[in-house]
């Protein structure tokens, strides 16, 4: 049994690092100047879909602050700058020497902010603080996710008219 929405929320991926698009950054957390490190790597992952064998880049964001609430060193950071800085991917040398990977603690978050236009966007991120180097031989590619969510409302879509058209939409 679940205790909590996030249990029901885990992502795992294991494969090659494809990209690594990861720089240090500052920001502001109360008032005060915040050094932090994020951006977004890659993970290409073989896998069947519908019987059929595709290969999938799969983004994952990544993003920590160098000191955490007490003040001491942020684990996640000093995880994020190794990939950075010791990790190798197939953009920086070739697929046989990129390194294998596999995050095994990452979630599905939902992404949501207001365009310039005023509309809501609105649109689900794979997110993970720590990835670990494997062995070659180890690697068996894969990506699967478990989430628990809750249907708030369900329904087939109405036209201008109040005709249900073949659009169904969740809430």
């Amino acid at each position: 049994m679940l205790n909590t929405i996030k249990d029901g929320n885990v992502v795992k991926i294991e494969g090659i690092l494809s990209e690594i698009d990861i720089d240090y950054k500052d920001f502001k957390k109360n008032g005060v100047d915040t050094k932090a490190i994020g951006g977004v790597i890659k993970v290409r992952v073989n896998t069947q879909i519908n019987g059929t064998d595709t290969e999938l880049e799969i983004p994952v964001h990544m993003f920590a602050a160098q000191l955490t609430n007490s003040g001491s060193p942020n684990p996640a950071y000093e995880s994020i700058a190794r990939i950075k800085d010791e990790y190798v991917s197939i953009a920086a040398s070739d697929i046989d020497h990129a390194d294998r990977v596999r995050i095994t603690k990452g979630a599905i978050n939902m992404n949501e902010y207001y365009g310039q236009d005023g509309r809501l966007i609105s649109f689900p991120r794979i997110t993970a603080s720590f990835v670990t180097k494997i062995k070659r031989e180890e690697c068996k590619p894969k990506a699967e996710f478990t989430v628990t969510f809750m249907v708030g409302k369900a329904g087939y879509e109405l036209d201008k008219d109040g005709v249900e058209t073949s659009k169904y939409k969740i809430t």
